[in-house]
């Protein structure tokens, strides 16, 4: 007849099974720090450098801009130095719509309104260049100025969207973080409440449920025996194994030989039936 287990043993397991329930807490709160460093990173090379160089695009551009509609006003009579500034601002803003499309073009879903801008950003500076640096090669065709400024407005107003769309973006990813960070904060609390009911569950046990669940970790506890014994016959294949790959200072003959002794050892014990009778 089973003895019904002891309160020193009802501790004992009900203090290892808390244990492992907060070795298992830690272990994935370690896992989701990482996460959140990881998130940490991403959201520098993603929303705020979407953000920060949306917002450099839009002010290069709306310096261009400036520059081009004071150039038609003045019938495009631009100083060396005028017109050099009017070609650094418009390189600064490709460079930024360049930053813009590689770190929010596909996670924003903007890629269409990026190239949109990019495309028509491009045929405005063309057409503007062209009026306010006429071609020596002969005679071309230039744009009405009207046109070029009611095409520079509307494409300040597509940078204008753009910016909204990388703090859309950036209000998304605060949003995917924090519904990230309550997650983990309700799952460690699941975790403490299941490790508070089972401790006093387990701690209020009645004599019956006792023995019952002595008969169950005893069985556990054959199971897992024979199938360690059963792995411990694979140290001679693990042996022979390490005999391709020899390591330094230690004799392939001593691995083989101490594989075959314990091999000998657990197939003995296996076999022993006073052994297992002394064990049960």
């Amino acid at each position: 007849m089973q003895k019904p287990l002891s309160i020193r043993f009802k501790l004992f397991a009900a203090f290892g099974l808390v244990c492992l329930i907060a070795a298992g807490a830690i272990l994935y709160s370690v896992t989701q720090v990482g996460s959140l460093s990881a998130m940490l990173q991403e959201l520098y090379d993603g929303p705020l450098m979407s953000i920060s160089h949306a917002r450099s695009a839009q002010d290069n551009f709306s310096k261009t801009m400036y520059a081009v509609e004071h150039a038609i006003r003045l019938h495009g009579q631009l100083s060396a130095d005028e017109l050099g500034a009017i070609e650094t601002s418009m390189n600064h803003f490709v460079s930024d719509m360049n930053v813009v499309r590689e770190r929010m073009g596909t996670s924003a879903n903007a890629n269409d309104l990026i190239n949109s801008v990019v495309a028509d950003s491009e045929n405005w500076f063309k057409a503007a260049l062209a009026y306010i640096k006429p071609s020596t090669t002969g005679a071309t065709q230039l744009t009405s100025p009207l046109v070029m400024v009611d095409q520079g407005r509307e494409i300040a107003s597509l940078l204008e969207r753009l910016v909204e769309a990388a703090a859309a973006y950036g209000f998304n990813f605060r949003f995917e973080a924090a519904r990230s960070a309550s997650s983990l904060f309700d799952i460690l609390l699941k975790v403490a409440a299941v490790i508070l009911v089972f401790g006093m569950a387990f701690a209020t046990l009645s004599r019956d449920q006792s023995t019952m669940l002595n008969n169950v970790f005893e069985g556990v506890y054959r199971t897992l025996e024979i199938i360690i014994a059963h792995a411990n016959l694979l140290i001679p294949v693990l042996a022979f194994g390490m005999a391709a790959f020899p390591l330094d200072g230690q004799s392939i003959d001593e691995l083989v030989n101490v594989a075959a002794l314990a091999a000998r050892k657990n197939k003995t014990n296996l076999l022993d039936p006073q052994l297992t009778k002394q064990r049960a």
